[in-house]
């Protein structure tokens, strides 16, 4: 399980995920262990994609994904991503799978993948589209998404700043991990312009979860103090 939120700023793209992740060991049993980097950056660091699902295989198609989809297919990526992601997914024989992708050129946008069923004539219903607000992996039904809710709920939403929308998308992935620290925890950050992507620093994902604990802390005092 993991949890992970695109954002379409006025300038550009957030990327946020949690860094949990589980290993088996042969001697110990499931370890749970935070710290682990859930989004690959292309060497070009025009292409960014986030691996949700079995950990193994997202790393794999998020390699698959950065090296296949070659400048030439930017302005126009969905079919190559579908057609990149249900081949990794034949060689496995895997069923399911979603993922983010950013892409900063022609223009900053975000993109969302998910897998369909497999039949015997191929994938079926398998998608992948530009979202024009937001859009989450892993942990979906995660009571977090009301932030994205809440602040994209007019007919015509307006875009925020990307300085709101990473705070925004911190408060989500930080809240997932309360709601659901079993599976979710810890925090990283991308943005996206039209530079390129930009990979925040450890130190800058620690202060925004420290942020986003206070203003938890601050909700909870005006609901139950007064």
């Amino acid at each position: 399980m993991t949890m992970q939120v695109g954002i379409v700023a006025d300038t550009g793209i957030v990327l946020a995920s949690d860094t949990k992740f589980y290993s088996e060991s042969s001697e110990l049993g499931l370890t749970i262990t935070g710290g682990l980097r859930k989004i690959r950056i292309g060497e070009s660091g025009k292409i960014a994609v986030s691996c949700a699902y079995a950990l193994k295989l997202a790393f794999r198609i998020a390699g698959s994904i950065v090296a296949g989809l070659s400048p030439q297919f930017w302005p126009h990526p969905t079919d190559k991503i579908i057609e990149i992601i249900s081949s990794e997914l034949d060689k496995v024989g895997a069923s399911q799978h979603e993922c983010l992708i950013v892409l900063a050129e022609p223009t900053p946008k975000l993109y969302v993948f998910s897998s369909g069923e497999k039949t015997v004539h191929g994938w079926l219903d398998s998608v992948c589209w530009e979202v024009p607000t937001y859009a989450f992996c892993g942990h979906k039904t995660n009571a977090s998404i009301y932030w994205a809710d809440r602040f994209f709920r007019p007919v015509v939403p307006r875009l925020r700043s990307m300085e709101d929308s990473v705070t925004l998308a911190a408060q989500i992935i930080f809240d997932a991990g309360k709601i659901n620290s079993n599976a979710v925890g810890g925090l990283e950050v991308i943005k996206c312009d039209a530079a390129g992507i930009h990979v925040l620093t450890a130190e800058e994902n620690i202060a925004l979860e420290a942020a986003a604990h206070e203003r938890s802390m601050k909700i909870e005092q005006i609901l139950f103090c007064g």
